[in-house]
């Protein structure tokens, strides 16, 4: 299956796992209008495409993002202060003051 839109417009969301679930498809951009996000994992699915820009910058309290160990392209990422993406043997801490 894929992960539907909706789930964007959860905005008290904490936590989002959706791990393991074999998960295919893009990353629906509705999921940067959770504003209260804090840990979003989606590793170990089949997930494909770009990382939505929304997603990226658009969540002021998104901490960690995994997104390890699905086909994704992590190319010309532009990530927010203070977020931490791992995309299995890559990870990036970002820490600007």
């Amino acid at each position: 299956g894929s992960i539907p839109p909706e789930f964007g417009k959860m905005k008290n969301l904490g936590i989002l796992n959706l791990g393991i679930n074999n998960l295919s498809g893009n990353i629906p951009p509705e999921l940067g209008n959770i504003y209260s996000l804090d840990m979003l994992d989606l590793s170990y699915n089949n997930l494909s495409g770009e990382i939505p820009d929304l997603l990226l910058n658009n969540s002021p309290s998104l901490n960690e993002l995994d997104l390890s160990y699905n086909n994704l392209s992590p190319y010309a990422l532009e990530i927010s202060d203070g977020l931490s993406v791992s995309f299995g043997f890559l990870y990036f801490i970002i820490w600007i003051e």
